[in-house]
């Protein structure tokens, strides 16, 4: 174990959050949520004895739902609940599920001791008809407040466990939020837990640990659980962790954490996976936070120093290199707009971004992407265009030929969408995604085939073309498309796509834009000239803000014009409208400065 670093995370959460004001608050709320589950757990069992109808005590007050509850369910009614598993609950079905959900939790109870009989009695209850997708996120927190033999097991927790597991133990733990694993799963987290409270002797007490747990998740908070890349702290794991990685991704986050530390800047660059673009931004960064600030002294050996620091500025703006790799994707679920495609993603399961070029539909889907799966290795992307077809995406004949006798035969191939349902459910306790980029630019009619009424009903078995197969595409699986509504070549949508898709347009956005330029280390004052102009142009065409994704000095803005921006406008505007393309240019030169 890499205890150092782990300590460091454990002792940053307890000075940061559960030392402070707030972290008292919700240390206190579980002492209260559990006064507040055995009081009505206690008064069920009473009114059934009586042979009263408990229903509305047992899904409005003993479930994590309506009731407030520092172990939220993420929904406000069952019915929610079962609609985002992609079920539908009568009025009739309540009164069963209730007694269902009742009598599981207060067999379990009456059996904390018996791991065998605990397992027959969640097993009778995942067949029978009221399970319904429940997870242990919900059945979990009110067994833990009963009978603490039972550990609260959420997607929190799951995330924490692994996380920790994977970077600081010799063996990843996988928990699930699968009720059918939960017996298995909270063996499982005990023995985690023994070996961690060697170390925070805090996590003996399980409430810390949930604590721990959220803090972790949360990116406001620690959020180290939720991250793409974990960065170490230490300097020497940092230069241990740049020199041995093969992936671009790790080298581009650990450069951004660790820029002001030559030391790991000179193994990062000297690993053969760092991206160009590093280099690019290393030398910009050297040049104006170091080199010039020793002008006065060195000017006085060096003649022509003011020279040399210019030619070299010169040779940097010249050298621009395309980025490598994909930045890493966040979005922030705090955001109202992001908010609200989550939330439809969550409950209706696909979802389609739109808007013109350049607004990082791509980014936030990937985003949006990682925030349902919390793992990459669930997540897919495939880009359509016109020649696609449901060979490439379902399923196709495909020729194979015998090294030994010249044979040829003829096999069915699964393809990417085939092959994501089967995974997804093999594994319901996880989250996949399907990111399907410019998917306006194939014949979806064709690429989809008879899977079309699969997406709209998720419980319904089609017959595939070449296999006869049955596919039902399993609520696990989220489908996120992304359509470049200006692009002239793209296939119409037809009507049959639109009523299966949710759709959000993804506009222009002029504060992206400032985080942006701010990122990337733009003077204050160009900036507001870029911002200006950014709005000015959208009278006339919605540029979007990722076209600027490079800028650092005016001679990129020069040659963001020069290359691309000015193909680009007259492609659309034509010499019919070439009156509106200059009126875009002079916008453009006059208001940020810029000289031929």
């Amino acid at each position: 174990m890499k205890k150092e670093e782990l300590i460091k995370i454990i002792e940053e959460f307890k000075q940061n959050y559960l030392n402070t004001q707030q972290g008292k608050k919700h240390l206190e709320a579980y002492n209260k949520e559990r006064e507040e589950v055995r009081k009505i757990f206690n008064e069920i069992r009473e009114r059934k004895e009586r042979g009263e109808d408990v229903t509305k005590l047992v899904l409005d007050y003993l479930l994590p739902i309506k009731r407030q509850s520092v172990t939220p369910a993420g929904v406000k009614t069952i019915e929610a609940y079962y609609k985002r598993a992609g079920e539908s609950l009568s009025e009739e079905d309540l009164p069963k599920l209730a007694d269902a959900i009742f009598n599981l939790i207060n067999e379990l109870v009456n059996n904390a001791d018996d791991e065998n009989k605990q397992k027959e009695i969640i097993n009778k209850f995942v067949s029978s008809p009221y399970s319904r997708g429940l997870q242990s996120g919900i059945i979990s927190p009110i067994l833990y407040y009963i009978e603490p033999k039972y550990l609260l097991i959420n997607i929190k927790v799951v995330d924490t466990v692994r996380f920790i597991s994977r970077e600081f133990m010799h063996q990843e733990i996988r928990l699930s939020t699968s009720l059918e694993e939960y017996i298995a799963n909270n063996a499982k987290l005990k023995g985690f837990l023994e070996v961690l409270s060697k170390e925070a002797p805090e996590f003996k007490d399980f409430d810390v640990f949930d604590m721990f747990c959220h803090w972790m998740c949360d990116k406001n908070l620690g959020g180290y659980a939720r991250r793409v890349v974990y960065v170490p702290h230490e300097e020497r794991e940092a230069i241990e962790l740049a020199q041995t990685t093969d992936d671009p991704k790790v080298l581009e986050e650990l450069y951004k954490q660790q820029k002001e530390k030559p030391r790991v800047v000179k193994a990062i660059v000297n690993n053969p996976y760092c991206p160009s673009n590093i280099k690019r931004d290393y030398l910009d960064y050297v040049l104006n936070n170091y080199l010039r600030a020793y002008r006065a002294r060195l000017r006085t050996y060096i003649t022509d120093w003011d020279e040399l620091l210019d030619a070299m500025e010169i040779c940097l703006e010249v050298w621009n290199p395309p980025r490598e790799v994909a930045p890493i994707p966040e979005i922030d679920l705090e955001d109202p707009r992001m908010r609200e495609i989550f939330e439809s993603l969550q409950n209706y399961k696909q979802v389609i971004l739109y808007g013109p070029p350049g607004t990082s539909k791509t980014y936030y889907a990937k985003g949006l992407a990682f925030a349902i799966a919390n793992d990459q290795n669930n997540i897919e992307f495939v880009q359509f265009h016109p020649s696609y077809s449901y060979e490439d995406f379902v399923e196709g004949i495909f020729p194979e030929v015998n090294e030994d006798t010249g044979q040829v035969t003829f096999k069915i191939e699964d393809k990417i969408f085939k092959r994501l349902c089967k995974e997804a459910e093999r594994n319901p306790d996880k989250n996949y995604v399907l990111i399907i980029d410019e998917i306006n630019r194939a014949d979806l009619s064709k690429v989809f085939g008879e899977i079309f009424s699969a997406l709209e009903y998720r419980k319904e078995a089609v017959k595939l073309l070449y296999s006869r197969e049955s596919l039902v595409i399993p609520t696990n699986l989220y489908i996120i498309g992304t359509m470049n509504t200006l692009d002239k070549s793209t296939i119409d949508i037809d009507f049959a796509l639109m009523r299966r898709f949710k759709f959000f347009e993804i506009g222009p956005d002029k504060e992206v834009l400032r985080k942006i330029l701010k990122e990337n280390g733009v003077e204050n004052d160009l900036i507001e000239k870029i911002i200006d102009v950014f709005e000015k142009i959208q009278e006339f065409y919605p540029l979007g803000h990722a076209y600027f994704k490079d800028v650092k000095s005016k001679q990129d803005l020069k040659l963001l014009w020069e290359h691309q921006l000015s193909f680009l406008l007259k492609e659309y505007f034509t010499d019919l409208k070439k009156d509106v393309y200059e009126r875009i240019k002079e916008i453009y030169w006059e208001g940020l400065g810029l000289e031929d």
